[in-house]
């Protein structure tokens, strides 16, 4: 399943449509929006439990029954729940875009587009009573034996359950079960299908990572309420802080290590610690995180380098008791060397292949050329199965992503100063292409070649 948003005049933004659910870089020069769009996908993560209502679910009906009410997501039913999805979304956004930037923003337009991968569609069950396990109807496999393994001890209690067909499985997949007293109409299973558990990391973290304390120290008196992905109230504060910024703040003072979450990411974080911030990360410190460097002593991270801040909150994300599946990262590449900045690419890539998405802005080309070469070489791979060309890079099959993965977009400064969102798409032989990249390398050459001109004539 793909995810996508799409936004019309919306601050700098002329036009925009990106993926978000998947591995998605966005490229332009200062002051063209990029951080408005990053805010916004994050954002609306939080209001899915508000746009998907019973007239959205009522689009996938498919038994209502009185023992179980079935519901069903997949390519014949699709354009009908988007378009009531959309209804909703139209009718709900300057809210949206006020609790985002505690401003209003004008904006014409703010839709989603879902599209599902081949033979991909998704059954949704809600049952009131154990004894309806019986009526559910025989594609479900062995689903019922499982929500009666579930629901033991809550026989009284109403269950909803998703699986997930594919090609592969044409019988279906456990997808997840969800019992509460409350539950009705498959809402919670849509919800929890669309939501992510994300974290918007803003640029200039390192400043930020040293700050955070301080911040909510003279804060006590805060009053403002958001919603959080559990339909919770937690409290923003009167500041003029967006509430992603302000939740990469709190999380930054509540952060918890999860031991379980590190050993399921134990290979990633090694290269983490070894190949970028030549350290550890010590998150178990009275004093709070501490920077432990392979050739010295430990030193709060106030004291660390502005490189090892800035890459802490990846590291932090990944092993934190509140888990995270995507991670949304202004200016990657802030104080990393050109090296670290390869390296990181690497480490990105990784994570992407155990689970994690991404959409990251960044204005290196060091950055998106390791992403272009890296893309080059899965495509190559994946076409002609010669894994020995891998080494030959000093890299491992982990350290690449295919491009099919990959959404790449452009923004583009118009006359009018708005910007346009161009994807870009993958050429097998030359990657990635982005004009503003290759504009100014352009121009660095010729004015080489002119200063050669000069000096060689003087």
């Amino acid at each position: 399943m793909q995810i996508w948003v799409t936004i019309n005049n919306f601050a700098k933004i002329e036009y925009a449509k990106a993926c978000v659910n998947k591995f998605t870089l966005l490229v332009g020069p200062n002051n063209c929006g990029k951080t408005f769009l990053m805010q916004l996908i994050e954002g609306i993560n939080d209001y899915w439990n508000i746009l998907i209502d019973e007239s959205v679910m009522n689009t996938l009906l498919i038994d209502d029954l009185p023992e179980y009410k079935g519901y069903e997501l997949s390519k014949y039913n699709l354009d009908e729940f988007l378009n009531k999805l959309n209804n909703n979304i139209y009718k709900q956004k300057e809210n949206i875009i006020s609790e985002i930037f505690k401003r209003e923003i004008p904006i014409q337009n703010l839709s989603v587009d879902i599209q599902l991968e081949e033979n991909e569609e998704y059954l949704m069950y809600h049952i009131d009573k154990i004894q309806a396990l019986d009526q559910l109807p025989k594609n479900v496999g062995n689903l019922p034996n499982f929500i009666s393994a579930v629901m033991l001890g809550h026989e009284n209690t109403a269950i909803e359950c998703m699986i997930k067909k594919t090609y592969d499985k044409p019988n279906g997949e456990f997808a997840e079960a969800i019992i509460g007293p409350r539950l009705k109409y498959c809402e919670s299973n849509m919800v929890n299908l669309l939501q992510k558990g994300s974290l918007f990391m803003p640029a200039s973290r390192s400043g930020l990572m040293m700050l955070y304390r301080e911040y909510f120290a003279n804060k006590t008196d805060d009053n403002i309420l958001v919603q959080t992905n559990t339909q919770r109230t937690e409290n923003v504060g009167t500041t003029n802080l967006t509430t992603p910024v302000y939740r990469f703040l709190r999380f930054l003072q509540t952060y918890t290590e999860d031991e379980r979450i590190k050993k399921k990411f134990e290979k990633e974080l090694e290269f983490y610690d070894n190949n970028i911030i030549e350290g550890h990360i010590n998150a178990k410190t009275q004093q709070g995180l501490a920077y432990n460097a392979n050739s010295g002593e430990a030193v709060p991270m106030y004291l660390a380098s502005a490189m090892v801040n800035e890459v802490a909150p990846i590291y932090l994300a990944t092993t934190s008791t509140s888990f995270y599946d995507r991670f949304i990262i202004d200016e990657i590449e802030a104080s990393l060397h050109p090296e670290k900045q390869m390296e990181l690419v690497r480490f990105l890539n990784r994570l992407y292949n155990k689970g994690k998405s991404f959409v990251i802005s960044t204005h290196s080309d060091t950055f998106v050329s390791r992403i272009n070469n890296l893309s080059i070489l899965a495509e190559y791979v994946g076409k002609t199965k010669d894994t020995e060309a891998v080494s030959k890079f000093g890299i491992e099959m982990e350290d690449m992503v295919s491009q099919k993965d990959l959404f790449v977009y452009e923004f583009i400064k118009k006359n009018n100063g708005k910007s346009e969102v161009k994807e870009r798409k993958f050429n097998e032989k030359l990657g990635y292409q982005f004009d503003l990249f290759t504009n100014t390398a352009l121009k660095l050459y010729d004015e080489a070649v002119k200063l050669g001109d000069i000096v060689n004539h003087e």
